[in-house]
């Protein structure tokens, strides 16, 4: 399986199934779940409203946004379909050209070119994403407190108070403008605020437990506070 038909099928894993934890989608995949944690960063930073609520899921109700491709984003789409190996069935090369052409439309800065193909000479750098052995163990300690209702100890560096120690209940996880964030309940402020995850310098869990809010969700907390 490519990654490309990895990250579909983990889309509509999510669409199909609520509350999907890494390890789910790690076997249906059959990918480590370091590579699960790369992937849902990916699919986040493309714009796809995912979060964490005892799973991963989509944000109900909202429109994923309109596609639009970097000459370069299609260029690897292309040679991937032209290297595939069922490109060799007539039928599949017919249905590729179309879908490329359908593409090829959805480029916002399509290069200039005089007759020839503009995308022959583009070249494709590749980078992997990764969130860092940190990030990914604090990814699972706080999908480990917000399944089993465990407060967690904190060191966060905060904009406006600076390094300080908290403890939180944690709620959901949650991707917007290109960063993760965690929703919790704050002990110091006693509060639900939202906290950047890559602000936390430490994390630790705690033996104690916590009662949920039952009128907690996400779709309610970020209704008058999604741009603050």
């Amino acid at each position: 399986m490519s990654k490309y038909e990895r990250l579909l099928q983990i889309v509509n894993l999510l669409k199909a199934r609520r509350y999907q934890r890494v390890g789910d989608l790690s076997r249906e995949c059959a990918v480590s779940e370091r590579t699960i944690y790369r992937d849902i960063a990916a699919l986040a930073e493309a714009g796809l409203p995912i979060y964490f609520d005892r799973g991963y899921r989509i944000l109900p109700g909202a429109f994923l946004p309109p596609l639009n491709l970097t000459a370069e984003e299609y260029f690897l789409l292309r040679l991937s379909l032209n290297s595939s190996p069922l490109m060799q069935d007539p039928e599949n090369r017919v249905v590729k050209n179309r879908l490329l052409a359908k593409l090829e439309n959805c480029v916002k800065d399509k290069p200039i070119s005089s007759g020839e193909d503009p995308f022959r000479r583009l070249g494709v750098k590749l980078k992997a994403s990764d969130p860092g052995s940190v990030l990914s163990a604090n990814f699972k300690i706080v999908e480990g407190a917000i399944t089993g209702n465990r407060l967690i100890e904190v060191s966060y560096d905060s904009l406006t108070s600076g390094l300080n120690r908290r403890v939180l209940e944690p709620h959901a996880l949650v991707f917007r403008s290109r960063a993760w964030y965690l929703i919790a309940f704050c002990h110091l402020r006693r509060e639900f605020r939202l906290f950047r995850f890559s602000r936390f310098r430490e994390m630790q869990p705690l033996k104690e437990s916590f009662k949920p809010n039952p009128d907690f969700s996400v779709e309610k907390f970020f209704a008058d506070s999604w741009e603050l």
